[in-house]
């Protein structure tokens, strides 16, 4: 698998912690990039150019943190990060966790613009 990432992206890193508690990482090629200059591996994984972006060993590109977390958890399922008795809350916990990043990268980038 590749993961396609930048450092400031906590999207990518919510893909990293995955990776790692799912003791995942060895099996992964981290793909550092930079989606703000047209990276064009990336676009080549990811056209809408977003991290993180997982290439999966079948060669299908997944990308949003959340659905990362629900494919890693059917493709491996030991150790899973999506309880199936408990799905729905931490699907909803996750959710505003995910709302949450977004509003304080959304600041951060009016802030550089």
């Amino acid at each position: 698998m590749e993961l396609y990432l930048n450092a400031t992206s906590p999207y990518a890193r919510v893909a990293r912690i995955l990776l790692m508690e799912k003791g995942l990482m060895s099996k992964v090629t981290l793909m550092w990039c930079d989606p703000w200059a047209d990276d064009a591996e990336l676009l080549k994984a990811n056209p809408a150019g977003r991290v993180p972006a997982l290439v999966t060993a079948e060669g299908i590109t997944l990308s949003e943190s959340m659905l990362l977390a629900i494919y890693l958890d059917d493709a491996y399922p030991k150790t899973p990060m999506l309880p199936d008795g408990q799905r729905a809350q931490v699907l909803h916990l996750a959710g505003l966790g995910q709302n949450l990043m977004e509003a304080a990268f959304n600041i951060v980038i009016a802030r550089k613009h």
